[in-house]
């Protein structure tokens, strides 16, 4: 007449769903919506169930982990041979298994006394919290185990039997035995029945012996497997920081367990601090993998956008190398003609200014008068020369004046010279600029190794596989050296990326 099933935290919710009725469809076809006005709850308390359980337990002590029953039901069958009696009779056989479950466990435990009238035979479910004392810790605490032991399953439906027959023995007169109990009205009708009751409690009790066992096992196995993947879950997640130390993942806590709230940074200890079961680490486990894809996949973006920036900072420093090239051949060919230039210039001009000092200096042309000039006796203002001194002398001077202006001359080609001498300087700067692009290029060629290593280990890992290689925008030549490259077991491939139609600067 009587079963009784035990519920953790998470269960709860859907628990109360279903004896309270809270939604208007049902999976269980046997419920009868017309008639879910007959149900009534003999637990008069305020709230539904999940207030219940909240109120009760901030005052007894409850373990904080997924796996522990914080409830337990009695689901208590109207027996056959009240089917037919009338509704009030029913009601009282209720409301007094009500009052011995009530006084058996505590009204303050109590979480619901829902009489369902609506499924196919009435029945009551009699929810509650089972709290027992803790005589060494002097604290009332949650107890599934403790409460509903063998012993107490054992006596429960021989006592409410007892219990029933002392309290309305005027409607209930057949026992509880899942309609197999004798009614006995003397001892010798007891007598007369005896062995078939000596045969039915022993039935019930292996029957109740092989439960509660199965229960314990069942109980410890969960406790292994769960202990198991707590281990699982370290390993797993210690290799996972070694080898992707910046990955992170955080959770939100009531996703996980009820009675905590806020965000949790996942480490390799988070089930154990959770008090996780087994479907809260798998649920773990599978938010992990999710997580860890996608870290992964933007890796994997980053890494390929790096190396196509890489490979556009390669041709951009080929095409400047060739230019540089193509300067510095032009310079260095000019170079050797503007250097005996340079110096023909400088001995032209130091020979023609030697020798235009010279002339100076023979010349006397000076501000004084010479001594061969004679005043005209006609007019004392005008100057006589010999003819011989004035032929010599205007030769003189004549030669004079060509010096000076070869001289100008010979001093602006020295200027342009001299302003050119910035182009030289700008030559020798240009050497040292080519040879520190040539180190740049050797870090850079240095880098994209390294990135080509990266992406051999994810393809070696199957991070990555050959079709997403495939779909990356790169040369033809590197996806093939990639892909042949995970194949080998030491990666000791040498690149040929470049493309012998198109590229004819350094191989990165």
């Amino acid at each position: 007449m009587a079963h009784m099933e035990k519920f953790s935290r998470g269960s709860v919710n859907g628990l109360s769903i279903h004896i309270e009725r809270k939604t208007v469809t049902h999976s269980n076809k046997d419920i009868d919506p017309e008639r879910s006005y007959l149900n009534y709850d003999l637990c008069q308390k305020s709230g539904d169930m999940n207030e219940r359980l909240a109120r009760r337990l901030k005052n007894v002590h409850c373990l904080n982990r997924e796996n522990v029953k914080v409830m337990a039901d009695w689901i208590v069958t109207l027996p056959e041979t009240m089917k037919e009696s009338p509704r009030g009779d029913q009601r009282i056989f209720f409301e007094t298994t009500y009052t011995f479950l009530t006084d058996r466990y505590g009204q303050e435990n109590v979480l619901a006394g829902m009489v369902h009238n609506d499924e196919t035979t009435p029945h009551m479910h009699f929810a509650f919290i089972p709290v027992t004392f803790d005589q060494k810790k002097q604290r009332e605490k949650v107890s599934a185990k403790e409460v509903l032991n063998r012993k107490e399953l054992l006596a429960f439906h021989k006592e409410l039997d007892t219990y029933l027959k002392e309290h309305i023995p005027e409607i209930y007169t057949y026992g509880i035995l899942n309609d197999k109990t004798i009614g006995v009205d003397d001892v010798g009708t007891l007598k007369k029945h005896g062995k078939q009751i000596k045969e039915l409690k022993e039935e019930l009790t292996s029957k109740t012996e092989d439960l509660f066992t199965q229960i314990e096992e069942k109980d410890q196995q969960e406790t292994l497997l769960t202990n198991q993947l707590y281990a699982t879950w370290y390993d797993d997640w210690k290799k996972t920081k070694e080898a992707h130390a910046d990955f992170q993942l955080s959770i939100r806590r009531k996703d996980y367990t009820s009675d905590q709230s806020g965000i949790e940074v996942v480490d390799e200890f988070t089930p154990q601090k959770l008090s996780l079961n087994i479907k809260g680490v798998l649920k773990l486990i599978q938010e992990k993998f999710s997580a860890f894809k996608e870290f992964l996949a933007e890796k994997t973006r980053s890494l390929e956008s790096k190396l196509n920036q890489l490979i556009k900072e390669r041709e951009d420093t080929e095409n400047y190398f060739d230019r540089l090239d193509e300067q510095i051949t032009v310079l260095n060919d000019e170079l050797p003609t503007k250097r005996i230039l340079s110096q023909q210039l400088d001995q032209a001009i130091e020979a023609k200014t030697a020798y235009v000092q010279q002339l100076e200096k023979s010349s006397e042309l000076s501000m004084a008068m010479p001594s061969y000039v004679r005043p005209s006796k006609l007019n004392k203002d005008i100057l006589l020369v010999p003819k011989d001194k004035w032929e010599a002398k205007h030769v003189a001077a004549n030669s004079v004046g060509a010096m000076m202006r070869l001289k100008d001359t010979l001093l602006k080609m020295n200027d342009v010279i001299e302003r050119q001498a910035p182009d030289r300087m700008e030559l020798f700067a240009t050497e040292r600029s080519y040879k520190k692009l040539l180190t740049q290029k050797n870090e850079l060629e240095t880098e994209n190794e390294a990135y080509r290593d990266g992406f051999l280990d994810l393809l070696h890992y199957d991070v990555i596989t050959e079709r997403t290689v495939n779909a990356m925008d790169l040369p033809a030549a590197m996806k093939r050296d990639l892909i042949a490259a995970s194949t080998e077991p030491e990666f000791e491939v040498e690149p040929s990326w470049e493309d012998e139609q198109t590229l004819n600067g350094p191989t990165l």
